[in-house]
């Protein structure tokens, strides 16, 4: 059975990113992998557990330089389970995603148990979420772990990986992305500083590809099927 037939079969899946490292760029692969599963017809939801957790809007500001972006408005999920509002019956449906995002006005940081309602009850097939937080990373049918592989940022968050690495060991679903790989990588040196075995690597992005994608209001449109096959192969 290939991913398209898997589309139209599979119950609620949540793939949660989380971070190994400060700027490892796992939210820009998330939300490449939430519009894949959009560009594959798949029913996608998008919940900004980084912002919802931190109370900062840098997502929704990211999206303001989408094409329809002032036209739309974002459905406030946070304020819906203060006035006990069913999750399931709000559509916040933006380029395809249904999204559940900090929005740019003054919000409470949620609990862990108020993002798991989020999570658990957003409209969408597939449910991919930021987030860091242990209770979200142990609720997840898989995990995404987003590496940087600069040395440093490995070994400063060692207690993190060894942390993802036993979730692993003890039966949870995860899959190793080292972002930003490049030519002065030396694969000796990061296999041994990783020590997980097979991971995937994720071609370093050149900044002008960024900016030219925001300066052309271009993110949300542009076609991407990175890592799909791992992430389904996963998912059983």
């Amino acid at each position: 059975m290939d991913e398209m037939e898997k589309m139209y079969i599979v119950e609620k899946q949540k793939i949660v990113f989380t971070a190994i490292g400060q700027a490892c760029g796992r939210e820009y692969l998330a939300l490449l992998f939430a519009k894949s599963i959009r560009d594959m017809g798949g029913k996608a939801a998008y919940v900004d557990g980084k912002g919802l957790e931190s109370g900062k809007a840098m997502l929704y500001y990211k999206l303001s330089s989408c094409k329809g972006f002032n036209d739309f408005s974002f459905k406030d999920f946070g304020e819906a389970l203060k006035n006990d509002r069913p999750i399931n019956q709000i559509n916040s449906y933006f380029e395809g995603i249904n999204w559940a995002i900090k929005k740019e006005r003054e919000q409470d940081k949620l609990s862990d148990c108020e993002l798991l309602s989020i999570i658990n009850n957003i409209k969408g097939s597939y449910v991919v979420v930021s987030s860091d937080r242990p209770a979200v990373i142990k609720d997840a049918n898989v995990i995404v772990a987003v590496i940087d592989p600069l040395p440093w940022k490995i070994k400063g968050n060692m207690k993190k990986l060894e942390e993802i690495k036993k979730l692993e060991l003890y039966g949870h679903k995860v899959i190793w992305l080292v972002n930003k790989y490049n030519r002065g990588i030396n694969k000796k040196i990061l296999d041994k500083n990783l020590k997980v075995g097979r991971y995937f690597k994720v071609d370093f992005i050149e900044s002008e590809t960024v900016y030219n994608e925001a300066f052309k209001s271009s993110f949300l449109a542009k076609k991407c099927d990175i890592f799909l096959p791992e992430i389904f192969e996963k998912m059983g």
